[in-house]
């Protein structure tokens, strides 16, 4: 299955020279943020001399798709193999966004819940499938004969299939974590034992490859401190925005004086990421500074944390929940936006969220509340909005204040444009030609 992207260019050279086979579950049209981070790269690779051979999994026609247009050069090819169509896999990770029931963050399980954990397989179910993949994936090596194999993750169970595909056809690997593995604190309540076997996984994982890729500087120092026998292997490609999704510019300074001013949250809310500090700082702006609260919405799209909804109603903050847009309607929405917020996971470091990328490509004001300090540095370095470091609702209330009345100063589009798609791929098909050229 191929796409084309009118005037893309294949390559210096009039064609690509060099073919990386990528292996992402996730790919458009599936909502799924990390298939966004696969899309970017397997579009502006070519530029670069590198042809993409994109391995997914099809996206069943009964759960929602992604309805923007997948425009990709006529050269690269996406193959939806990747899942057998009779796998069972649960639908909870097939329909993202749809369900906006409230979750319950980090709850602690209950006794059924530590015993389900308990017996738990390490990694994922789909190791099971592993002979049957590693065969699939030998008839694409020899149908594309790849000079490396990419595996971008989560889910983990891509990282052992791109090892043992890798080791079996004799290709340089290179493992792209998303999201950090074992130190992620999505882990803390899988069982003992099931951690101390994903923590020998993902090292023989990590080992086995040329090259691996983070999203954050503090991921990688963190692994660099986890094996610093693989130090000069790990590295940092961000995530990004693709700049030909720009939505049209939304003029929001002459808004008549009482229409309603509306703050935008895109995404799901779970584990430690919360719109607390949001709500707080919220009811300081009205408690603190006199104002009203009548015409500010706070809307989330997405799954919202139902501490967070009774709190805003015992604050008497307006949250609204919707469901996930497709990716250019909610880019449109964005960019009307009086504020973006974009809210981390509590005290963890590790972290940028890949909706900050989408937040610099909408052009409206962001507000940054956490204490990853990597994801306030690139707002307040690109000039695209206000952070707020930790828990302090009256910090908070004075950046909303300053923000509502566009006081955040001057946008700086050389530093917005270093956190474009093909800029990051570039960095990645530099590594990718290293990594052969090493070979």
């Amino acid at each position: 299955m191929t796409h084309g992207r009118s005037g893309a260019s294949s390559g210096a050279s009039g064609s690509p020279t060099r073919t990386v086979l990528l292996v992402s579950r996730w790919f458009p049209p599936a909502f799924q943020i990390g298939g966004k981070r696969a899309f970017r790269f397997a579009r502006y690779l070519p530029d670069h001399g590198w042809r993409p051979i994109v391995w997914t999994g099809a996206h069943p026609d009964e759960v929602p798709h992604d309805r923007t247009p997948i425009a990709l050069p006529e050269s690269v090819v996406v193959d939806r193999t990747l899942i057998p169509r009779w796998w069972p896999e649960p639908r909870r990770r097939l329909v993202v966004g749809a369900d906006i029931t409230p979750g319950h963050g980090m709850k602690p399980p209950g006794s059924l819940g530590r015993l389900r954990r308990g017996l738990t397989m390490p990694v994922a179910e789909e190791l099971v499938l592993m002979p049957l993949l590693l065969r699939r994936l030998t008839t694409l090596v020899e149908r594309y004969r790849p000079d490396v194999l990419m595996a971008t993750s989560s889910p983990y169970w891509t990282l052992v299939l791109g090892r043992l595909a890798a080791a079996r056809h004799g290709l340089p690997l290179v493992l792209d974590l998303r999201d950090p593995w074992t130190p992620n604190f999505l882990q803390e309540h899988k069982a003992g034992w099931v951690r101390r076997v994903e923590c020998s996984v993902e090292r023989r994982c990590l080992a086995a490859a040329a090259r691996v890729t983070f999203t954050a500087p503090a991921t990688t120092a963190a692994y660099q401190a986890l094996y610093p026998e693989l130090a000069s292997r790990l590295c940092t490609i961000t995530n990004a925005f693709d700049p030909d999704q720009a939505p049209v510019a939304t003029s929001r300074g002459d808004a008549p004086e009482g229409s309603e001013r509306v703050l935008v949250h895109f995404g799901n809310c779970y584990g430690k990421r919360r719109l607390d500090g949001v709500l707080r700082g919220l009811a300081t702006l009205r408690d603190e500074h006199g104002e009203s609260l009548d015409s500010i919405r706070v809307l989330n799209l997405g799954k919202p944390d139902a501490e967070d909804v009774a709190l805003a109603e015992r604050l008497g903050v307006r949250l609204d929940v919707q469901p996930f847009l497709p990716l250019a309607d909610g880019l449109a929405l964005l960019a009307g936006a009086d504020v973006q917020l974009l809210v981390g996971y509590g005290d963890e470091e590790m972290f940028i969220p890949a909706k900050l990328f989408d937040y610099l490509l909408s052009g409206a004001p962001i507000l940054a509340v956490g204490r990853a300090q990597e994801v306030g540095r690139i707002v307040e370095r690109t000039g695209t909005g206000l952070s707020v470091m930790g828990d302090d609702p009256s910090a908070t209330a004075r950046a909303l204040r300053r923000l509502l009345a566009r006081e955040h100063g001057p946008r700086d589009e050389a530093a917005v444009s270093t956190y474009a798609a093909p800029s990051t791929t570039r960095a990645l098909a530099r590594l990718l030609t290293d990594v052969v050229a090493e070979r």
